[in-house]
């Protein structure tokens, strides 16, 4: 299977696809087939080398900390084979293990959560990346009181969010 690791601090020069076996699940693990993995700054923090040894695992690491994708080996009833699930961010991938930028991921069962049908891929991942959406909600309608018709300004990659007032 592919998977995009790096095998030392850097920029994004240092990211690599490579080649690695299949895994296998263990017990109360799943084998998932990654639709979606998540891009957050987090993500880059870590491969730039700005946090303590103690806080990652040794190099080299797949990134990414969360993702959707389909079951496709599970002997756990609570998650069928072809289920979709996203990957909750807040679990170690991408830190304290490899993460979700491979096209298969082992996953604890209490890492996972079944996406409902009429949710797209796309919004469950948008949920889950870096608290993506779900905080940018939060702020900007429990904190600050966003109305409909106000504006709103996301400048990129670092996760920022900006009220515009008009």
């Amino acid at each position: 299977m592919r998977a995009i690791h790096y095998q030392q601090f850097g920029s994004y020069e240092q990211l690599q696809l490579t080649e690695r076996p299949l895994p296998q699940p263990g017990v109360g693990e799943v084998l998932l087939q990654m639709r979606i993995a998540g891009v957050s700054p987090l993500d880059n923090t870590i491969r730039e080398g700005h946090l303590p040894p103690n806080t990652h695992k040794p190099l080299p690491t797949i990134p990414g900390t969360s993702g959707v994708g389909v079951i496709v080996t599970s002997d756990l009833l609570a998650f069928p084979v072809g289920a979709r699930v996203a990957v909750s961010s807040g679990s170690g991938y991408g830190i304290s293990v490899d993460g979700t930028w491979q096209e298969f991921l082992l996953a604890q069962a209490n890492h996972l959560a079944i996406i409902p049908d009429g949710v797209s891929d796309e919004d469950a991942a948008a949920l889950t990346t870096g608290a993506g959406y779900l905080t940018a909600y939060l702020a900007l309608k429990e904190l600050v009181g966003f109305l409909p018709g106000q504006r709103v300004l996301a400048p990129g990659i670092g996760g920022s969010v900006v009220q515009i007032q008009h």
